[in-house]
Order: C-alpha cells, then sequence, then structure tokens
C-alpha cells in the first residue's frame, strides 16, 4: 500500500498542481424575510431577490462548541467560504458588507443529504452557533438535486430557511446541491484603510463576503440552477436585500495567474443570473494575481470603474484550506536555456502547493 501512495505521491510532483473538489449549495433566497416559520408559505415561488453559493460545514464538526474542542468548527481553517453575516431590516437578511452586521449563518451537513442551518448571535459565526431543525433534505443525495427550504424533519417546503435562533427570522430559499466539484473557496474582506489589511474602512469591525468560485460547470435540475465555471466572462453574485442588489463578480483575464474581485451597489446594479449582472455606481475592483508557485499578493488596492486607483480601499483574500493551492490559472513558466537548473529538472513546473503536499505526506509514511 505503501508503494503505491509513494508511486502517486512522485507522480503529483512531477509539475502537477494541485486540484481538489468539494461539496457547496446554491442559495436563491425567495421575497424578503420573515418574522416567523407560520409565514413562510410560499413553498418557493417568489421572485429571488438573492442569490449566492456557500460551503457547508462538514459532517463531524459541532457548532455548539468553540475554541479547543477538538470537534469545534468556529476557529478552524475549514470555516471561510461557510459563513454569510448580515443584519436584520424590517425583517429581511441585508448582506452587504458595508452595513453594521450583528448576525450570521452558515449551513451543517448532517448526513443523508440533509443540510441544517446554524444561527450565530454574533458576526462571523465567532462564537457557540444553534443547530436548528430548518434547512434542506435532499432526495435523492446526488449532485444537482434541489430542494425548497422547510423542516428537516419531515421533508416539507414549509416555514423557509432559519437565520435567527428562535421561532422567527425565516426566508424562503431554495437549495441546490453540488456534491464532489472543482471550487475555490473562502472570504473576501474589506475595504481595508491601508495596503496592511489590518483595519477596516467606516469604523467596520467585520466586513466579509463568503464566496464559491467552480472551477468546472455543475449541472442541476432545472437547468437553470446549473452553475458555469469561472472565466474571462465572470461569475455574478448578488448579497442584496428584497429592494437593493449588491453584486460580488469573480473573473479571470487573459494574463495567467489573475483573478479579479469586483463588488458593486447602487445606481444601475442589476443581477440577472450567474452569467448575467451589471454593476452599479459604487464600484470597488480587487485584482489578486497568482505566482508560478502558487502564492499571491493577499492584500490589494481597489480600482473605481475607470481602473483609477481608491484611495484607502483596499481588500484581502482568505482562502479556505481546501482550496490553499488551487488557483484558476498560473503564469507561463519561461523555458529555461540548456544546462539550465529549469531546463534540466523534471519537476521544473512544480507549484509550492504540490511540493508540500509530497513532503508532508513522505513525513507521515515513515512516522
Amino acid at each position: 500500500m505503501k508503494v503505491l501512495v509513494f508511486s502517486s505521491l512522485v507522480a503529483l510532483s512531477y509539475g502537477t498542481a494541485y486540484t481538489n473538489s468539494m461539496t457547496y449549495i446554491r442559495l436563491d433566497m425567495h421575497g424578503s424575510g420573515h418574522l416567523n416559520a407560520a409565514a413562510a408559505t410560499g413553498a418557493c415561488a417568489a421572485a429571488i431577490t438573492r442569490s449566492f453559493l456557500i460551503k457547508p460545514i462538514k459532517v463531524g464538526h459541532d457548532v455548539t462548541r468553540t475554541a479547543t474542542h477538538l470537534t469545534e468548527w468556529t476557529y478552524s481553517m475549514d470555516r471561510s467560504g461557510s459563513c454569510a453575516s448580515f443584519v436584520l431590516s424590517t425583517n429581511d437578511p441585508d448582506f452587504r458588507p458595508q452595513q453594521a452586521h450583528n448576525l450570521s449563518f452558515a449551513l451543517v451537513d448532517a448526513g443523508s443529504g440533509v443540510y441544517k442551518a446554524a444561527c450565530y448571535a454574533v458576526t462571523d459565526c465567532s462564537a457557540a452557533g444553534v443547530l436548528d431543525s430548518q434547512g434542506f433534505v435532499f432526495a435523492p443525495n446526488v449532485s444537482g438535486t434541489q430542494d425548497c427550504s422547510g423542516a428537516t424533519g419531515v421533508n416539507d417546503d414549509q416555514g423557509g430557511l432559519k437565520l435567527v435562533t428562535g421561532d422567527n427570522q425565516n426566508i424562503e430559499t431554495t437549495g441546490t446541491l453540488f456534491i464532489s466539484k472543482r471550487a475555490m473557496t473562502g472570504q473576501l474582506n474589506g475595504p481595508f484603510t491601508t495596503s496592511a489589511c489590518t483595519t477596516l474602512a467606516n469604523a467596520k469591525t467585520t466586513a466579509s463576503l463568503p464566496f464559491v468560485l467552480p472551477l468546472e460547470a455543475a449541472t442541476a435540475v432545472p437547468a437553470a440552477y446549473s452553475e458555469v465555471a469561472l472565466a474571462t466572462s465572470g461569475v455574478c453574485f448578488n448579497f442584496g436585500t428584497a429592494s437593493a442588489v449588491h453584486l460580488l463578480q469573480a473573473a479571470t483575464t487573459a494574463t495567467g495567474g489573475q483573478l479579479v474581485m469586483s463588488i458593486s451597489s447602487g445606481g444601475s446594479a442589476a443581477f440577472t443570473n450567474r452569467s448575467t449582472c451589471v454593476a452599479g455606481s459604487t464600484f470597488h475592483k480587487a485584482t489578486f494575481a497568482a505566482t508560478a508557485s502558487g502564492s499571491f499578493g493577499h492584500c490589494v488596492q481597489a480600482v473605481d470603474a475607470n481602473a483609477d486607483p481608491v484611495s484607502g480601499n483596499y481588500y484581502s483574500m482568505q482562502l479556505d484550506a481546501a482550496s490553499v493551492g488551487d488557483w484558476p490559472s498560473y503564469p507561463a513558466i519561461a523555458a529555461g536555456t540548456p544546462g539550465s537548473p529549469t531546463a534540466c529538472s523534471p519537476a521544473s513546473a512544480l507549484h509550492a502547493s504540490s511540493f508540500m503536499a509530497v513532503l508532508v505526506a513522505l513525513i507521515a509514511m515513515m512516522m
């Protein structure tokens, strides 16, 4: 067995970039939020007012635990891409990062296609949460299956998705499950006031959006809920309210290694679907660039719609543990000259993440 593992790891080291696959859930929220579960009886028929992707908390984590407990999730490297912060505006959840958030939620994989809401009375899921019985039951438990939120015990579509602990603050939500799909997930944080990305602008204590960026297309039923792969044309997400669009758009460029994250709102901001959206009058764009070794600058100054730098506006990106080393594309590696280490080395295209994966695995086998 060790020989087979060793052979696979050696093959990995010869210029193969790290890739991963994961489970993520598409959330399409309908209409406005409701004060209690009894009011959320529309069976997800109202117009979609928010649409984004989220990575569920894996089986085995306990959302009621924090700090040093072995099963805790709050301070683990699995949190990025899983937690959405918001503030209530007349019972309606407002995820826009410019707002002063005070609540947050996540989804928990309860096994067998059941995903339950975890509610937090703080931002960033940064304390012990409460696991609720509302959520999704995906049957069959396969990629592309869809469900309207409701009670998980009886698998109905009444009661919505619980966002706040107790019998209050629900929103009807269509969930679409995607399993074993390549994606990159994390949190986009900011804006910060300086290039150190340590002090948030506008006296905020938190400003973060979860993201899941599909690196391959994913088919759903109905087809309108399928996901497109990240490309130069961009993918769109709406984190607004029932009456205000707030866009997050991600895109690659013709330059290898570049990942562009744009956020906008106000004015003509409009969301149609993953492939179609219109930027608003308030617009910030941050371009993160990876090197051939897999590293990237974590604090980037934003530019406006005219590509002019925005003073005192910087953004950082925090990747989920499973996404470290994965990236939509990498810059081309320059060809070496005869006799140079680049020309002679069989691992000249090695990414740092692949090397570390091999090294760690080899050490583990020898222990």
